[in-house]
């Protein structure tokens, strides 16, 4: 018997299994972006260096480390701010992991007593948060599960949620629209007549996922007195 599944998320698709013979994985693709050292030059004799991005589309997902060097001879004092803080005297590589766009600037107190003006702001965009994801099962009939997801990032945004039976991926839900709580269902159908393990992983444009705390359900073998009560509700909803 085939087993089959589609999903829904202003797109549809439709995945064939074979449980009687083996699962069978379906493949997709992830968005990444190979990270480069960033470094900048603002005043002469000042540069800035910053750590790679760890994450996807460019995102830091435990944070940005900047360097600063500097003529000592020409410049008395680097002064620096970042989102959420006040000015403060550049001392030491700055940690930075405080989450959202983050606009970093900064000035230069040179040896003679000029100020320069703020430099900036050059942004850095900070998740270190695992996306939301809460998981419902339905079962109409004595046919179909539909299983649900409500799922929602507030910082970089959704990219995609994956259905998978056991170690094999079943469908991708691709997220069209990122920001802002979505709901994606999954249905599976005929119900498999064995016990299987649905996880639901929820991913962000970062690349955090919701790592331990993936959601599993168990569809059991419907009784013999469940197919019965399903069969006569059947029936009694074709006969109104």
């Amino acid at each position: 018997m085939n087993y089959r599944g589609y999903g829904k998320i202003k797109i549809y698709g439709i995945i064939l299994l074979f449980l009687g013979m083996s699962l069978i994985p379906s493949t997709g693709s992830l968005k990444t972006k190979e990270p480069t050292t960033v470094k900048t030059t603002g005043l002469d004799g000042v540069n800035w260096t910053a750590t790679p991005p760890d994450g996807n589309n460019g995102w830091y997902r435990k944070g940005v480390i900047l360097t600063c060097t500097y003529d000592h001879e020409l410049i008395a004092e680097i002064d620096y701010r970042y989102t959420g803080t006040d000015w403060q005297a550049y001392t030491s590589p700055v940690n930075i992991t405080t989450e959202g766009i983050i606009e970093f600037e900064w000035f230069c107190v040179y040896a003679n007593g000029t100020v320069s003006r703020p430099q900036g702001p050059i942004r850095y965009p900070i998740d270190r948060t695992p996306p939301e994801v809460e998981v419902e099962k339905q079962r109409f009939g004595w046919k179909k599960y539909e299983i649900s997801a409500e799922v929602d990032d507030g910082i970089s945004g959704l990219d995609r949620v994956e259905f998978w039976i056991g170690p094999y991926l079943q469908y991708t839900a691709t997220i069209t629209d990122p920001y802002g709580e979505q709901s994606v269902a999954w249905i599976l159908s005929p119900i498999p007549h064995i016990q299987v393990s649905i996880t639901i992983k929820v991913y962000d444009l970062a690349g955090n996922n919701n790592s331990g705390s993936f959601t599993s359900l168990t569809l059991n073998q419907p009784t013999m007195l469940q197919l019965l009560h399903d069969i006569f509700q059947y029936h009694q909803a074709r006969d109104k």
